[in-house]
């Protein structure tokens, strides 16, 4: 036997070059691979909250309503001609008039003058101690509007 070869069953002796190198191989070999499968492995996504789908869900169904259904909310059909649409408005405003000056004096006026500048084509008539009425008219239009009638359900018309 060689001195070299008593030296290494001694245990006092080198490894193997070779058997170095294939270990240093194998751990890189490992290192690359892990660093490989890190990398290449699907992100885990984020889990939206359950609020978000309802609310979509809630959306949707809401366009829906609209697109399908057309309430008349919406897309009111209107029947007033031009000239009806502003008369109905300064009729109505006319009696908002005529309302606060009643809340604030406890009568009716005997007169449209008495709740400010009368408005164009509205006619007042005071049918008893506290009723009224208006008539409006407008490029052959004739509209009436009586204290036993709701201003706001007459304006949306």
């Amino acid at each position: 036997m060689g001195t070299g070869e008593q030296q290494g069953e001694a245990g006092g002796g080198r490894p193997d070059p070779a058997d170095v190198h294939e270990l240093v191989d194998a751990i890189q070999k490992d290192a690359r691979e892990r660093s490989e499968a890190q990398t290449t492995k699907a992100p885990r996504r984020k889990r939206r909250p359950a609020w978000l789908y309802i609310s979509l869900g809630l959306l949707a169904a809401a366009n829906a309503y609209l697109w399908v259904g057309q309430p008349d909310w919406l897309t009111p059909g209107s029947s007033a001609s031009p000239t009806e649409s502003p008369l109905r408005f300064r009729m109505y405003a006319q009696a908002q008039r005529i309302l606060m000056y009643e809340r604030t004096h406890g009568s009716l006026p005997e007169t449209l003058d008495e709740t400010g500048a009368p408005l164009e084509g509205v006619e007042y008539h005071r049918t008893g101690p506290d009723q009224w009425e208006l008539v409006g008219e407008a490029d052959g239009v004739t509209l009436t509007l009586t204290s036993a009638m709701s201003p706001d359900e007459f304006l949306a018309r």
